[in-house]
């Protein structure tokens, strides 16, 4: 390991690498009070990764910090979670909210 390494990343790495993401993703909007699921991959010894559930805990969003960052409350309290990471959770109350 080297200790003081500067890494330099030239610019245009960086746009081409956010162009490239851009076009594969999609937009997710979540209003304050939404139940999501939130993933968090646990790996268990013995078990394929496979049948394992990737979404294991639950949230509500408690407020949006930034068009990718969402503050949600959990049961071990508030956490910031990205975008990706977080899927809604499908019940009757959230159809009703959100049938337009």
């Amino acid at each position: 390991m080297v200790m003081g390494c500067t890494v330099f990343i030239h610019p245009f790495a960086v746009d081409s690498a956010a162009a490239w993401y851009d076009q594969s993703v999609r937009p997710k909007t979540f209003c304050l009070g939404d139940q999501v699921s939130l993933y968090c991959p646990k790996r268990f010894k013995g078990r394929s990764a496979k049948l394992q559930s990737t979404y294991s805990q639950t949230g509500t969003i408690v407020s949006k910090l930034n068009d990718s960052m969402h503050l949600v409350k959990t049961t071990k309290g508030n956490k910031i979670f990205h975008t990706d990471k977080i899927k809604p959770m499908y019940t009757e109350a959230y159809n009703r909210l959100h049938s337009n």
